[in-house]
């Protein structure tokens, strides 16, 4: 699946901070993978699970992935490809463990420079959201 993601090392923001205003970060959580590699792997369905833990849809909790991939790439994948892969791994592992897909909103980070250093180079960050009051 190809989804079409924003790349947030072209813009100085996310598209969707009018929405996060409303929202805490309750916490963070960093999924690394290996070089152009969209493989979880036993420690990262670990942390995805504690960071599940933590979700609670009747306070109207929301996840804002970032798929990132900065640097050269010596395969057949491109960043936003990859980035997109990445994601929607992640994605379908919190689905898994019972997140609704309607409380996860992705975006993306890719560039062929290490430039972007706001972002890790090659992971997912998964940010777990809560609205505050009057949110």
């Amino acid at each position: 699946m190809v989804e079409e993601l924003n790349n947030l090392s072209l813009q100085a923001g996310s598209s969707f901070d009018t929405v996060f205003a409303k929202h805490a970060n309750i916490t963070e959580q960093i999924v690394l993978f290996p070089d152009e590699s969209v493989d979880l792997g036993e420690y990262n369905r670990i942390l995805v699970s504690k960071f599940i833990d933590r979700f609670d849809a009747e306070s109207g909790d929301v996840v804002h992935l970032v798929g990132c991939s900065n640097g050269e790439f010596d395969s057949v994948y491109d960043g936003e490809q990859l980035v997109a892969d990445r994601s929607a791994r992640v994605e379908a592992e919190l689905v898994l463990g019972g997140i609704p897909q309607e409380r996860i909103i992705s975006e993306g980070c890719w560039s062929t420079s290490l430039a972007d250093r706001r972002y890790p180079t090659r992971a997912v960050v998964m940010t777990l959201k809560r609205p505050v009051d009057g949110g």
